[in-house]
């Protein structure tokens, strides 16, 4: 079924832009797009990794709004039918039709919470740090790593968690146990914000400078140590 108009939501945009190559995220604009008013099921195997990955999170909000909106439809014709003159009716459908698929994806705002995995229209942090960890960790993620990456977004913040994607890069660790490990870390010495994490690495130096620390251990020197800790328990 064709569709005049469908939400696409702040949080989509914000995943999209996480895709470095331009070409590559027309393709992703373009495959949502097609799907969501026209229903054309794009061809996974030649979209690029990143955007079919992208499609694949965005795509179970988009059958909830098409649901919602065939549902609205059906509902808005049957209360019609006999009500009107043909040549009014006639006149009067498309208006009412739009109109109230306008209304269902407005509801559908506040009802998709827990129909879509990554992506809720209304948590865009969450939504960056699931693509960011995609395109620089792990480009399929566990169903255990996922959860635990929304637990620690929901405690620790989003920025934190980017934070900590972005420590394992700069190790050359790109592997789950780090990113895990770092967050551990920071969730027990109660970091909560990019502010707390900045405040320790302050305090770090300090105590590098007075010969309590090894002067060459940089901001990740605990994340490093309980990299290998993780590692050795298999």
């Amino acid at each position: 079924m064709s569709r005049g108009q469908f939400t696409f939501y702040a949080s989509f945009a914000s995943a999209l832009s996480r895709i470095k190559k331009k070409a590559d995220r027309a393709d992703a604009y373009d495959a949502i797009c097609n799907y969501a008013l026209y229903g054309t099921e794009p061809d996974m195997d030649k979209l690029p990794d990143s955007a079919a990955i992208a499609f694949d999170l965005i795509r179970p909000t988009l059958d909830s709004s098409r649901r919602k909106a065939e549902s609205g439809k059906r509902g808005g014709m049957s209360k019609q039918n006999g009500s009107k003159p043909e040549a009014n009716r006639k006149v009067e459908e498309p208006e009412r039709e739009k109109e109230k698929e306008g209304e269902t994806e407005k509801e559908e705002e506040k009802e998709n919470e827990d129909e879509c995995l990554y992506n809720d229209g209304r948590d865009p942090g969450l939504a960056s740090v699931m693509t960011e960890y995609m395109n620089q960790i792990e480009p399929h993620p566990s169903y255990s790593s996922t959860e635990s990456l929304k637990a620690y977004v929901k405690e620790l913040g989003p920025d934190v968690c980017l934070k900590a994607i972005e420590a394992a890069i700069n190790a050359g660790a790109r592997n789950w146990n780090y990113v895990n490990a770092v967050l551990q870390n920071k969730q027990r010495q109660g970091v909560r914000s990019l502010a707390d994490w900045e405040r320790q690495e302050e305090r770090r130096a300090k105590n590098g400078a007075t010969g309590n620390q090894n002067p060459a251990a940089g901001a990740g020197a605990n994340e490093r140590t309980w990299n290998v800790q993780a590692v050795d328990l298999g």
